[in-house]
């Protein structure tokens, strides 16, 4: 598993987008940009509080928490890389769930969901084949609004999630699987975290909790298979 290489990969990448580079948003800074990065991890999952634009503790484990899963250094310093890793996990939740790239053929020797740049400069993703297919599961299950539904679907992530860290684990080096294991802890504990603050701010509502939990965990599903995790299994 060459996690180290394919981070950097990614951040080369990233690099070469017209983007305005910005100073690392870290603990103690103030201001909209904070907010934003508040407002993402909030929307994805890992961030359990309203925005308010002040860096401070809960938003430095939010941060390290959503590191960690990403196969990051948990340093809890938003770099551009975080930044855009976050704001395309935002953007999965709010797109169409089938691929709109013609062009776009799956690689059957890597078939893994897929960052790329457009020609526009923007960051955007490929679905592969397997995700493609639990997109069209969850749509059918929470076209039924039902809480049963619901709970289905958020499963059905859960489900993948875990799956991706098995193939992770088994296809890492002694090396690595220490982290593997932490970057898995790190979610489950994530992942328990956003119920409960769910349903504390939807009390008696369980199903908009297990349908903001059924966004949260596709983002975090979708966002992994893409990072480098069964890039590195297929390699």
């Amino acid at each position: 598993m060459k996690m180290k290489r394919m981070a950097l990969l990614l951040a080369l990448a990233l690099a070469l987008m017209p983007l305005t580079a910005l100073a690392d948003l870290q603990r103690g800074d103030r201001g909209e940009d904070v907010r934003e990065l508040q407002t993402l991890l909030q929307e994805t999952g890992w961030l359990f509080e309203e925005p308010d634009g002040i860096f401070g503790r809960n938003t430095e484990d939010a941060l390290t928490r959503f590191q960690s899963f990403m196969g990051l250094t948990a340093n809890g310093r938003a770099d551009d890389t975080v930044m855009q890793l976050l704001r395309q996990s935002w953007s999965d939740l709010h797109r169409s769930a089938y691929n709109d790239d013609p062009a776009y053929t799956p690689n059957p020797a890597a078939d893994v969901c897929r960052l790329r740049i457009s020609e526009d400069g923007t960051l955007v993703m490929d679905y592969c084949s397997i995700h493609t297919e639990v997109l069209a599961v969850e749509a059918d299950l929470l076209a039924q609004n039902t809480l049963e539904g619901a709970q289905q679907a958020c499963k059905l992530w859960e489900d993948d999630i875990e799956a991706t860290y098995t193939r992770w684990l088994d296809t890492a080096d002694t090396e690595n699987k220490l982290g593997v294991m932490s970057a898995y802890g790190a979610w489950k504990t994530a992942v328990q975290k956003q119920r409960e603050a769910l349903t504390a701010a939807y009390p008696g509502d369980a199903l908009t909790v297990e349908k903001q939990m059924s966004a949260a965990l596709k983002a975090q599903a979708l966002l992994l298979c893409s990072f480098a995790v069964q890039y590195g299994a297929a390699e």
